[in-house]
């Protein structure tokens, strides 16, 4: 007697119908997009969190330096304090609650808007450099938690199971810990290419090699 083995022939994955079915998954749980939606409309309507006082004390200490005595330094230290100022205007602390390499999608964290349409969003210093660092830190870590929810509540979604929050719940800490790992390995690994690929970009400059330039804006779009 023989036997026959069966061949299936498996159909190659089609990505446009891969794209469809997450859309309807996520358009049958709307509620799962509240969470990106929640978070631009904070960064975009909420409070702004600055460190431009703290930057504009940094800068006035550089100003109490010898070598700003000459017009020549003076003008360069007024340039290069104007835009160091204008920067610090976009910067807000509350963007680093869009963590990577997992976290909330946000569209307005890279923008940082200063007005909102209802005129000027309260904005408030930092008083130390210090509390500035620990209050970094804190929002990365609340960005991270919320993003790892955020990814196990999309996870149950896509494959169209059944959310049961109590036990979601109970491996969330988990989850944030297993993604707080993977963010220090994606620090690691950045730091590891980083020093090494500036040191050799810095020889480069130094010896006047005219790519100098282009190999500083591959490294810089690399690591941001």
């Amino acid at each position: 007697m023989k036997s026959t083995e069966a061949q299936i022939a498996l159909a190659p994955p089609n990505l446009m119908k891969a794209l469809l079915a997450g859309f309807d998954s996520i358009a049958n749980r709307i509620g799962v997009i509240l969470f990106p939606i929640g978070l631009d409309i904070f960064l975009w309507l909420g409070p702004r969190l600055h460190i431009g006082g703290l930057l504009e004390k940094a800068i006035q200490q550089v100003r109490l330096t010898p070598g700003m005595a000459s017009p020549e330094a003076a003008e360069a230290f007024r340039i290069t304090r104007e835009y160091w100022l204008e920067a610090a205007r976009h910067i807000n602390l509350f963007s680093a609650l869009r963590t990577y390499p997992v976290g909330i999608p946000s569209l307005m964290a890279p923008r940082q808007p200063l007005n909102t349409p209802f005129g000027q969003a309260p904005a408030f210093d930092l008083a130390s450099f210090g509390s500035a660092a620990i209050t970094w830190i804190l929002l990365i870590l609340v960005g991270l938690g919320l993003g790892s929810l955020y990814f196990m509540i999309v996870a149950r979604v896509a494959l169209r199971e059944q959310i049961e929050w109590r036990r979601l719940l109970s491996s969330w800490p988990q989850s944030s810990f297993q993604v707080l790992l993977l963010a220090l390995l994606w620090v690691v690994l950045v730091a590891a290419v980083s020093i090494p690929a500036s040191c050799l970009i810095t020889l480069i400059a130094l010896m006047g090699i005219g790519t100098s330039s282009l190999l500083i804006w591959l490294y810089l779009g690399m690591v941001i």
